[in-house]
This record gives C-alpha cells, sequence and structure tokens, in this order.
C-alpha cells in the first residue's frame, strides 16, 4: 500500500462552480468532484490521456446522468472517466461496488499458483520455503537460487511500513544466509511477474542484499499547480550502499505486465545494480504512489497517480512500463504441462555466467 495524502479541491452545492456540468443535482456534484479532482490533482496526464480532450470527457459523463440517476449507473459513468486513463491506480470505490480504471488488467494473475507449484517440484530437495503469508516464496533450483515476491506489504504483523520492513529484512536475513549458501548459488533469479505492489522501501530493501554503491534509484516530483504539467522539482530516492555479505553474483529479475506499482519501483531500483539483468516482458507501467479523495455521496470514494515517477536516466515509464533486457514472452498454461519456460531459461542463463 502506497498512499500519500494531499489537499484536495471540494465542491459542494452553493459553494463552488461546477467545473463541467451545468446542473448542480447530487449526480452532477459528484461527476464534478471526480473530474475536478484528476484535473487539478492527477499527474500523468500526458502518458495517459493521448489525444483525448480532458473537458470534452466530462462534458459527455455531465450529459450521461439525470437527477434520478441510480449509485450503479453513477459508478459506471465515474469508471469510464477511469477507463479513460487506463489506469490501475484509480480504484472506484462505492457501498456495494470496487473497481480499478485499468482496461485491460495482466490476465495471467491466477497463474501463479501453477508456477509456485511447478517451482516446488524443481526445488532441490528440502531448499522449497515460503513466508510473509505467502507473499514469499524461495528455493535452490541446481545452483540458482530462486526467489518469488507477490507483494511487498502485509508480510504479517500490523501491516504498517515499519513492520513489514522488520518481517522482509528477516526474511531476507533468512534467504541470503540458508537459501543462498545451500544453492551454493552461481546465480539468483528474482521473479516479480505476478507482484502487485506494496511499499516502495521494502523494494529498495531487497535491492540492498544485491552488491552495489550507493546510487539514485529513481525521482519523483508531485502535481502541484492547474496545468496539467505543473509538477514539483523532481526529488532523488536514493538506493543505499550494500551492506557486507550482499549478493556479488549475477542476478535476473523477471517481469511482466503483471508488474505493478512499487514492483515497479523495485525493479528500477534493481537494474541500477551492475550485475542485474531484466528479463521476461515490460512491466504494467504504474509507478505513481495512491492519492485518496472522497466524493460528495455516501460511501463513495477514489484513489489516484498523484506523482509522477522518472528512472536514474531521466526515463518515464509511466503507461508504457519498464522495457527488458532480454525479451522472453509468457507462456500462459505453460507451468502446469511442460514447466515454466521463462524460469528454465533464465536458471540455464545464471548457471553459465562466472562467479567473481
Amino acid at each position: 500500500m502506497r498512499w500519500s495524502s494531499v489537499l484536495l479541491p471540494f465542491l459542494c452545492a452553493g459553494c463552488a462552480t461546477p467545473v463541467v456540468c451545468e446542473d448542480t443535482t447530487r449526480p452532477h456534484r459528484v461527476v464534478d468532484q471526480f473530474w475536478s479532482v484528476l484535473d487539478r490533482s492527477y499527474a500523468v496526464f500526458d502518458p495517459r490521456l493521448g489525444d483525448q480532450d480532458w473537458i470534452a470527457l466530462g462534458r459527455q459523463a455531465c450529459a450521461e446522468v439525470t437527477p434520478s440517476t441510480s449509485d450503479d449507473d453513477l459508478f459506471d459513468v465515474l469508471l469510464g472517466m477511469a477507463q479513460s486513463l487506463d489506469d490501475g491506480h484509480i480504484q472506484l470505490s462505492s457501498p456495494d461496488r470496487d473497481a480499478r480504471g485499468w482496461r485491460e488488467p495482466w490476465p495471467h494473475y491466477g497463474e501463479e499458483a501453477a508456477v509456485r507449484a511447478w517451482v516446488r517440484t524443481q526445488a532441490d530437495v528440502g531448499t522449497f520455503g515460503s513466508g510473509g503469508e505467502g507473499a514469499w516464496t524461495w528455493a535452490c533450483l541446481d545452483q540458482v537460487a530462486y526467489l518469488g515476491i507477490r507483494w511487498l506489504d502485509d508480510l504479517g504483523g500490523s501491516g504498517s511500513e515499519r513492520s513489514d520492513r522488520q518481517r522482509a529484512e528477516a526474511l531476507l536475513d533468512q534467504i541470503t544466509t540458508e537459501t543462498l549458501r545451500a544453492c551454493d548459488a552461481r546465480g539468483w533469479l528474482l521473479d516479480v511477474r505476478f507482484n502487485g505492489g506494496g511499499w516502495d522501501a521494502v523494494g529498495l530493501d531487497i535491492a540492498r542484499r544485491i552488491e552495489g554503491e550507493r546510487q539514485i534509484a529513481w525521482s519523483t516530483a508531485q502535481r502541484n499547480g492547474p496545468e496539467h504539467d505543473d509538477l514539483t522539482d523532481f526529488e532523488d530516492q536514493w538506493l543505499e550502499a550494500s551492506e557486507p555479505g550482499a549478493f556479488e553474483g549475477p542476478v535476473i529479475v523477471l517481469t511482466s505486465p503483471g508488474t505493478f506499482s512499487a514492483g515497479e519501483t523495485m525493479v528500477l531500483a534493481l537494474r541500477e545494480r551492475s550485475r542485474v539483468e531484466v528479463w521476461g516482458e515490460p512491466t504494467s507501467g504504474h509507478l505513481s504512489d495512491l492519492y485518496f479523495a472522497n466524493l460528495p455521496k455516501r460511501g463513495f470514494h477514489f484513489t489516484y497517480s498523484g506523482d509522477r515517477y522518472r528512472a536514474a536516466d531521466g526515463a518515464l515509464y509511466e503507461g508504457r512500463g519498464i522495457p527488458v533486457d532480454r525479451a522472453v514472452p509468457y507462456e500462459p498454461g505453460a507451468a502446469s504441462t511442460s514447466g515454466d519456460p521463462q524460469i528454465r531459461l533464465a536458471a540455464e542463463q545464471l548457471r553459465t555466467y562466472s562467479v567473481p
């Protein structure tokens, strides 16, 4: 969970002029509020709006509601506006429904269990393990240490960032002192293809376990003005130097369009380490933190992207995903039949690299 807070514009009957709706009924005010918060605070219009006109989209939404519009129909109107931006960080909630503005989520999240089961069959005897409420799994695959990371929060305890980082550090101690040594590892395979995000800081903690100097992992700017491209100056986020005992061998990170949010910022940090390669398919392109806003309808609220993330080399990957060093297409269903070809190929490659 990557939450941020921000002062938001608020529209209400009698205290502000509607922005795109001429009518001031409750459904119209809900549309106005949703449109206005995004118009004034959304940070990634440039990569996500394309050649669409945001004012026209708002007016079209206003035309679709009436004073008697039902809650379900109102929710669908808001969802339509959200999906025009194709942003999975826009998450709409009402008392009876929840939905994301991601038009085409990666369809293979459900295959993670089959991948995990196949890894277990391939693991050296006695080396398969899991932790963090099932979020992480690890194994030795014939001199390759495998670590699959499904999410970077809710690892146990209170669910706070501090407790999750402590739990992550304990898991990393176990993995680096037991699994890597038990494998006599020639390489480390990090599988984040099914990663739904979590805490950025946990991703940085993982990257610190790989040998390297202090370096910029990424930079962020926040929306701070009325124009869609009004942003604060970018502020650098640092990946600290590795500690003694960090892994010095080669690392391959497997990514996919199912690598989301903090899973992606972790990839930004990992790829700054000199012996890391990113394989698979580009990530989903959702790098912002989640900002929260209420709507003038009981129980209606939403989150949105209020930051713009920039890679250490200055590239912006919002909306298009972090590219890979080597393209290896995901093969749906393979883990349940012939075995996971991406893991097979990456593990074979890691065994060929020389170890420092």
